[in-house]
């Protein structure tokens, strides 16, 4: 009888290890707004980059052709005491520097955090999303829109992939941890002219659905609504731009951003404007908006950033493409929440 119960209360505990239901946990609560979304290199137009947060360094993160130093007469200003902005001037001497990867390093909460953003040029040879998050075992397909292929040439972390020569849009299966990194395409003598498609993948170090890297032992019961992605080390939700809550479950007001909801985009109009927040989430348009240059509106029935949301609306009508809150005819059948994406557990009826 005591060997019983020693094992049941074994049993126990690893169960409780396995098995974790998220607990109110929150996120770094740092942000990069690249404004405009992609670079016009060509134009008079200055790039700015705003940050959310104690800043304590600014760097390129990999050579993709176009410098190895930051942009060059760039000017640094601090509107108040948790923002700063970089602007990069107009390119009026046709400098080549202002695409590519950056990184920008805070100081949050005593841990240092980074946030890396792509910077692409506004032109034909672009993907469609600056960021990618996939996790292990899943399959990834990334294309450029470019209808002659023959001289695309393409680099993984600055190293040349051969096998994708002549491609517009390749497949990779069964992503692992080593194909995490940078991207480019580019049409063959041109990389060192910034402009071709320049794109980050993320792939966390534990599996979907599972945390407490790097051993990935426990079990989250409980997933991210609107887009959040579960943070690696305790499973918390890390919300896209637009939503917050423990799993991501609010919405915001339309223009309005950060952890509380506390910042606003210049007269309440989000798009336009690239937005990165640490790994796992990356970069991303703001909710309602998709596209290279994060002005194409959400295609009906879809929502949130880089509209990845499905409505779930009565009588199959759309939602808000920001928020994801549907009309008067309220939530589609077996849904519920603000903006319909919760499933409440079934009952069986009487």
């Amino acid at each position: 009888m005591v060997v019983f119960e020693k094992f049941m209360s074994m049993f126990v505990s690893v169960i409780l290890l396995l098995i974790w239901v998220r607990m109110p946990t929150s996120a770094h609560g740092v942000y990069v707004v690249l404004r405009p979304a992609t670079v016009q290199l060509d134009g008079n137009e200055p790039t700015e980059m705003i940050r959310h947060g104690n800043v304590t360094s600014f760097e390129r993160h990999l050579f993709t052709g176009t410098g190895t130093g930051v942009p060059a007469e760039i000017r640094t200003w601090y509107p108040c005491s948790d923002v700063s902005e970089i602007t990069i001037p107009q390119n009026l001497d046709n400098k080549l520097d202002r695409t590519g990867v950056f990184r920008h390093t805070f100081l949050d909460g005593g841990d240092e955090v980074h946030v890396v953003t792509p910077v692409q040029w506004r032109g034909r040879l672009t993907f469609s999303k600056a960021t990618r998050t996939v996790y292990r075992g899943e399959t990834l397909v990334i294309s450029v829109s470019k209808r002659s292929t023959h001289r695309l040439r393409w680099r993984h972390d600055g190293k040349v992939i051969k096998q994708w020569n002549g491609s517009n849009s390749v497949t990779m299966s069964n992503v692992t941890s080593s194909s995490a990194g940078v991207y480019e395409c580019y049409i063959n003598n041109w990389r060192q002219f910034g402009q071709h498609a320049i794109m980050r993948l993320i792939v966390p170090d534990c599996p979907r659905n599972f945390a407490n890297a790097p051993i990935c032992n426990v079990f989250v019961a409980l997933g991210c609504y609107n887009g959040g992605l579960q943070l690696q080390d305790d499973g918390a939700c890390a919300c896209p731009v637009g939503f917050t809550g423990t799993l991501c479950q609010d919405v915001y007001a339309e223009g309005m951003y950060g952890t509380l909801g506390q910042h606003q985009c210049p007269g309440r109009d989000c798009s336009g404007s690239l937005f990165c927040q640490p790994d796992p989430l990356g970069c991303s348009c703001a909710a309602g908006f998709k596209g290279s240059t994060c002005t194409e509106v959400c295609d009906e029935g879809r929502y949130g950033a880089d509209c990845e949301g499905v409505c779930h609306c009565a009588d199959n009508s759309t939602c808000n493409p920001i928020t994801g809150v549907c009309g008067s005819g309220g939530c589609a059948p077996c849904w519920t929440g603000v903006n319909c994406q919760q499933r409440p557990e079934y009952s069986a009826p009487p």
